[in-house]
């Protein structure tokens, strides 16, 4: 999957002052009916993704909650794995989790760690790594 190519990845907002002429009224101004929903994610080891950084894979298990007028939650954990590019550097996942605990879709816990070795043909530094850990929530990350 392309994170780019997915549908409103640039998309933006009129402004304001643009006033749109060939618009036809709407017949009814009341909202989408109210959706409940109960659906498990299973994610097999061919889930692919390429995008903002990422080149992996993702696997695991997902049960996602929809109640009418609230927003959708998820359950379960989404492992990562693959490679990250990071301040111009190639990392290695190492250790990638996506968490949900009845948390917004948007927003699970991160415990995600990538890394690169140091030097990979030197025989005296060898499995010295250097690397990021990231933690926290996807909109709240603590690196």
């Amino acid at each position: 999957m392309d994170l780019a190519k997915l549908p409103g990845a640039g998309a933006t907002r009129a402004s304001p002052d643009v006033v749109v002429l060939d618009e036809k009224p709407s017949q009814s101004k009341a909202g989408p009916p109210p959706v409940t929903a109960n659906v498990a994610v299973e994610l097999g080891g061919k889930t692919h993704v390429v995008g903002m950084g990422l080149d992996g894979t993702l696997g695991g298990q997902l049960t996602v909650r929809q109640c009418a007028g609230h927003a959708a939650t998820g359950q379960g954990q989404i492992a990562a794995g693959g490679g990250y590019k990071a301040y111009g550097q190639k990392l290695t996942i190492e250790h990638g989790q996506l968490l949900f605990a009845g948390t917004p879709l948007d927003n699970p816990g991160l415990n995600i760690r990538a890394v690169r070795k140091l030097n990979p043909d030197a025989t005296v530094d060898e499995g010295q790594k250097v690397g990021q850990y990231v933690s926290g929530t996807a909109q709240r990350p603590v690196c």
